[in-house]
């Protein structure tokens, strides 16, 4: 796993978990969902063997009426005003 976070994957593979769940309560299949989220059955497949980008997950929870939010680690916020931290870290997995 090379560059990824594992805590992150970790937290990534749970969110999915209940994404599916919460599909599964509502009577939709793996490839209802995807249809749905306007990803194929195979792609939500692999979401769920390895790192997944964020903009397929929310479009998955949206389907079932879920909303993912982005919310700001206070410690890396306040590294940001501080300018000890650039918002670049953040890219290609870096913190």
């Amino acid at each position: 796993m090379s560059g990824v976070d594992k805590t992150a994957t970790a937290q990534q593979a749970d969110i999915l978990a209940r994404i599916l769940a919460k599909a599964q309560q509502q009577g939709l299949s793996q490839q209802a969902l995807g249809l749905r989220a306007g990803l194929s059955r195979e792609t939500v497949s692999r979401l769920k063997k390895r790192n997944a980008d964020f903009g397929s997950i929310a479009r998955l929870a949206a389907v079932v009426g879920m909303r993912l939010d982005v919310v700001a680690d206070d410690a890396h916020l306040d590294r940001l005003r501080s300018g000890l931290l650039d918002i670049h870290d953040f890219e290609d997995g870096n913190r």
